[in-house]
């Protein structure tokens, strides 16, 4: 895992995120009958992080500073980018029907 890309490692981060938020906002909606709406955001972090660890972007291995941030996205390809964007409108077009499904406002 020390030489996988950057945006593979924050991708798996982002998707290990959105399945325990996921899990989390299922148990409390079963257990309960309850939820926080910021558990609702689970396909949004999840959709976002599968798509960094399928198009992880470019060769780089770490992000200590501003600059690698900046280097970072600059050097991404637009397809990694567009691919990136759309997952990320899919995880808010799931989590609005979510919302919609739970009656929540």
């Amino acid at each position: 895992m020390k030489n996988k890309k950057i945006g593979f490692k924050l991708g798996l981060a982002l998707a290990i995120i959105g399945f325990f938020l996921g899990v989390i906002n299922h148990l409390l909606l079963e257990v309960f009958n309850f939820t926080l709406n910021i558990l609702l955001g689970y396909p949004l972090f999840f959709c976002l992080g599968l798509s960094m660890v399928i198009f992880p972007g470019p060769e780089q291995t770490e992000l200590k500073t501003q600059e690698d941030i900046k280097s970072f996205w600059k050097s991404t390809s637009i397809v990694h980018k567009l691919v990136w964007g759309l997952f990320f409108v899919g995880g808010i077009i799931v989590t609005v029907a979510l919302m919609i499904y739970y009656n929540l406002k």
